[in-house]
C-alpha cells in the first residue's frame, strides 16, 4: 500500500490518499443531511429558517473549530490513522444520535457532536499529507478537498434516494431523514475500520516538531495585512460556498415544484459535477504558475465573482432548467475560490509551520463561513419573506463579494509597497 517512511517524509501511495478522501467524503456527507431533509425538519419540529440555518452550519462549526484548534495544540498524532480512525467511529454514534432526536434540543446536541468528534480527523490527515512524497502534498491536499466538495453531493444524492426509497415503498415506520442519518452509520464505520487498518504506520514528525504556535504567530506578525486579508478573502469564500450548499435543495424544493426528495437528488447531482469541476481547475491553474504569488487573493476573488454572476443568474432563473445551470456555475466558481484558498496558502508558511498554519487557517475559516453563511442566509430569508430565499442568497453572495474584494485590494497594495516583495517572506520562509 506504500505506508512506508522515509526520513522526514513518507511515501503513501493513492491508496492511503483515497482512502483519506473518502473518509472526507463521509464527513461532509453527513453534514450534508441536514440540506437533503430541510424541508421534513421544519415539518416536524416547526422550525423557522433561521433555526434550520443553526442546524445546517453554525451547530456544527463552533464544536468543530474549538477542537480543531484543541487538537492542533494538544495532538502529537504519531499514528494519524488511529486518530483519524476514532473521529469516524465517534461521529458515527453522534450522526446515530441525531437520528433518534425527538426535540430541537437535542438535533442541536447531535450536531454539536457531530462537529465536535470531526475536529481531530483534518488535523492528522493534513500531517499526514503533508509529508507525502507520493504523491506530493498538493496533489494529495487536492484529493481530500475533492472529498469535501463530493461528499456535500453525496450527501445530498444518498439522503434523496432513501427519501425516494422509502416513500415508494412504505416500507418504514421511521421518517425518511432518520432513516437516511442511520444508514450513513454504516459506510462510516467500514470506513473507520479500514482507517484503524492502518493504524500501525507511524510518521517521523520531528519533521514538523518545530511547527508549534507560536514560531507561526511570529510569521504572521511578520506581515499582519497580508495574512489578514488573506483570511478575510478567504473566509468569504467559505461563506459563499457553505450559503449556496445549504440552501440550494430548498430554492428548488420551494420555487421549482420538486419535491423533498428530487430536490436533494438534483442538487446532488449538480454538486457532484460542479464542485469538483472547481476544484480541479484551481489546482490546474496553480500547477502551471506555481510560483507567481504576487497577488495570491486574485483566484480567490474569480472564483467568488463567478459565484456572484450565477447567484444573479439564479434569482431571475424561471424555469428549473435555468436555476440548475446558474446553480451548476455557482458550485463550480465556489469550488474553485475554496481550492485556490487552500493552496495559495501553502507558500506563505516554511514547511515546518504548514501543520500550525493549515490548522488555524481551517479552523477559522471554516467557523466563519459554516458558522455565518447559512444562518445568514436564513435570518435574511425570514426578514424579506418565505419566497424571497433566492434574494436572501444573493444578497450574502453580494455582500461577501464586496468584503472580499475590499480585503483583497488592501492585500494587494501591502504586497506591492516594498515591504515584503515575495508571499513567502511573510513568515520568514
Amino acid at each position: 500500500m506504500g505506508d512506508k517512511a522515509e526520513g522526514t517524509k513518507v511515501r503513501l501511495g493513492w491508496a492511503m490518499v483515497l482512502i483519506i478522501g473518502a473518509a472526507q467524503f463521509g464527513a461532509y456527507a453527513d453534514r450534508a443531511l441536514t440540506a437533503a431533509f430541510a424541508a421534513d425538519l421544519q415539518a416536524a419540529f416547526t422550525l423557522n429558517d433561521a433555526e434550520l440555518g443553526m442546524l445546517h452550519g453554525t451547530a456544527v462549526i463552533i464544536p468543530y473549530a474549538a477542537g480543531m484548534i484543541g487538537a492542533s495544540l494538544c495532538l502529537r498524532a504519531v499514528r494519524p490513522f488511529l486518530v483519524m480512525g476514532l473521529s469516524v467511529l465517534a461521529w458515527s454514534l453522534a450522526a446515530a444520535g441525531f437520528a433518534l432526536a425527538t426535540s430541537y434540543g437535542e438535533l442541536l446536541v447531535a450536531r454539536m457532536m457531530l462537529g465536535f468528534t470531526q475536529a481531530a480527523f483534518a488535523p492528522a490527515a493534513l500531517s499526514i499529507l503533508a509529508l507525502s512524497s507520493h504523491p506530493r502534498p498538493p496533489v494529495a491536499i487536492s484529493a481530500m478537498t475533492t472529498g469535501s466538495a463530493t461528499g456535500r453531493s453525496g450527501g445530498l444524492l444518498i439522503g434523496g434516494a432513501l427519501l425516494l426509497f422509502a416513500v415508494s415503498l412504505e416500507a418504514v415506520a421511521l421518517e425518511p431523514w432518520r432513516v437516511a442519518s442511520l444508514a450513513m452509520v454504516a459506510p462510516n464505520v467500514l470506513l473507520a475500520l479500514v482507517l484503524l487498518g492502518k493504524s500501525r504506520l507511524r510518521v517521523p514528525f520531528n519533521a514538523v516538531a518545530s511547527g508549534r504556535l507560536v514560531p507561526t504567530l511570529r510569521g504572521l506578525a511578520r506581515a499582519p495585512v497580508v495574512h489578514a486579508s488573506y483570511f478575510v478573502v478567504a473566509a468569504a469564500a467559505i461563506v459563499i460556498v457553505q450559503a449556496g450548499g445549504a440552501w440550494a435543495p430548498t430554492v428548488l424544493y420551494r420555487d421549482f415544484g420538486l419535491d423533498v426528495a428530487e430536490s436533494a437528488m438534483a442538487v446532488g447531482l449538480i454538486v457532484l459535477v460542479a464542485a469538483p469541476l472547481g476544484h480541479l481547475s484551481a489546482g490546474w491553474l496553480s500547477a502551471r504558475r506555481p510560483e507567481d504569488q504576487r497577488w495570491p487573493h486574485a483566484p480567490i476573488l474569480v472564483g467568488l465573482g463567478t459565484t456572484l454572476a450565477a447567484a444573479i443568474a439564479l434569482a431571475a432563473a424561471s424555469s428549473l432548467a435555468g436555476a440548475a445551470l446558474a446553480l451548476a456555475a455557482f458550485c463550480a466558481g465556489g469550488g474553485f475560490a475554496a481550492a485556490a484558498a487552500l493552496i495559495g496558502l501553502q507558500p506563505m508558511f516554511p514547511a515546518e509551520q504548514r501543520f500550525t498554519a493549515n490548522t488555524l487557517f481551517l479552523s477559522s475559516v471554516t467557523l466563519v463561513g459554516y458558522g455565518v453563511g447559512p444562518l445568514l442566509t436564513g435570518l435574511l430569508s425570514d426578514r424579506l419573506g418565505h419566497d424571497e430565499l433566492r434574494l436572501a442568497l444573493l444578497l450574502v453572495t453580494a455582500g461577501a463579494l464586496i468584503v472580499a474584494a475590499l480585503a483583497g485590494l488592501i492585500g494587494r497594495q501591502s504586497l506591492r509597497s516594498g515591504r515584503t516583495d515575495r508571499v513567502s517572506a511573510c513568515s520568514g520562509g
